[in-house]
């Protein structure tokens, strides 16, 4: 019988070619309905969470729960990406009045180069906003002020309109 090789060989690095992927910059009604429709799919998992909690299999309906509680920020993590780079594409295309945290972002040299480059016709802006926000969390209340302030959206009017109670 012949003697099998079991040596690993070296792992191959940086040999994928890169895919430059187009930023999706939707408007204000696609982002609501992303949204909207994410959210009636969560609250449709209410049912079988229900029907599971009444035959005595609580733990499956707590899965269901928790998962619903993770999607809904995951949700609004994506609800929150998506106004920041509405907004911020709204002021830079003056659309909208620019904000001190509008004015105070800071940009790469080397994408500033790209964007002179590249003649108005380019996106360097959009794409520049979504790699620049990509990694940032959007659910906690203090993200989510954040954002509104750098937007020049007033939280406090946002709040008591969809929290208001008489």
């Amino acid at each position: 019988m012949a003697e099998r090789n079991l040596e690993l060989s070296s792992r191959k690095e940086a040999c994928r070619n890169k895919v430059a992927a187009n930023v999706i910059r939707f408007d204000l009604n696609q982002i609501l309905g992303h949204f909207s429709e994410t959210a009636s799919a969560i609250k449709t998992q209410f049912a079988i969470a229900d029907e599971l909690q009444g035959l005595g299999k609580v733990t499956e309906a707590e899965y269901i729960w928790r998962a619903q509680i993770i999607f809904l920020a995951g949700a609004l993590d994506f609800y929150m990406h998506e106004l920041t780079k509405f907004g911020l594409c709204e002021i830079y295309d003056n659309k909208w009045d620019e904000t001190d945290k509008y004015n105070n972002i800071m940009i790469p040299m080397e994408v500033l180069v790209k964007a002179l480059k590249g003649g108005e016709e380019a996106d360097w802006f959009l794409e520049y906003i979504n790699s620049y926000f990509q990694a940032v969390t959007m659910v906690s209340n203090d993200s989510i002020k954040s954002q509104f302030n750098l937007l020049g959206i007033n939280y406090r009017n946002v709040a008591d309109k969809a929290f208001y109670q008489q």
